[in-house]
């Protein structure tokens, strides 16, 4: 998530048509990010989804930008099919318990999702190059921008813990406000 305001300083209005992240660590991409939704007030929890946009002449447009990296056709059935296995099996340990008892999938369904959470995460300690892409219309508006932002391993472990909820079904079939995510200073390279 990035928080992101575009200003409209030129001649005529402007439509936003893409945001797009490229992440890199030792001058090799690792990710590329498509700014899927936003939050149309900070303290909203549900995001909107992010589709192109006009900013008039001399206006602003910030918000807290999600940006996702896509899962292939075949990554994106087996992680549904991950996800619906564990909750299946929680479900039917909770059958004669109470609403506030907490019950633990089997290792059998939590391995498979964290097996794919360690394929899929890169965010490793070290020093990161982020490019900000920003297409527009006319294309004389396109805006990119290089930033640079340092992740340590006390960030790591942080976002490594979210797997720890995955037995519950943590961030796996509802959501979870344990995972609290990092703030990173990011500073224009």
């Amino acid at each position: 998530q990035l928080h992101l305001v575009i200003s409209n300083g030129g001649g005529r209005n402007i439509q936003i048509k893409s945001i797009t992240l490229i992440v890199e660590r030792d001058n090799q991409q690792i990710s590329s990010l498509q700014a899927q939704s936003y939050l149309q007030l900070p303290s909203d929890d549900n995001a909107i989804l992010l589709t192109p946009f006009r900013i008039k002449l001399v206006e602003e447009w910030g918000h807290s930008i999600n940006f996702f990296a896509h899962l292939s056709r075949e990554e994106e059935k087996q992680l549904r099919e991950h996800r619906s296995a564990l909750r299946n099996n929680i479900l039917s340990k909770r059958v004669g318990k109470s609403e506030s008892e907490i019950v633990e999938a089997d290792d059998g369904y939590i391995k498979p999702l964290t097996d794919f959470f360690d394929n899929k995460f890169v965010w490793k300690p070290g020093e990161y190059r982020l490019h900000l892409s920003i297409s527009a219309d006319p294309g004389s508006a396109n805006v990119s921008r290089s930033y640079r932002f340092t992740l340590f391993e006390s960030d790591r472990d942080t976002l490594t813990q979210h797997v720890d909820g995955y037995k519950y079904g943590e961030g796996i079939y509802f959501p979870s406000s344990n995972y609290i995510g990092i703030n990173l200073g990011i500073k224009e390279d």
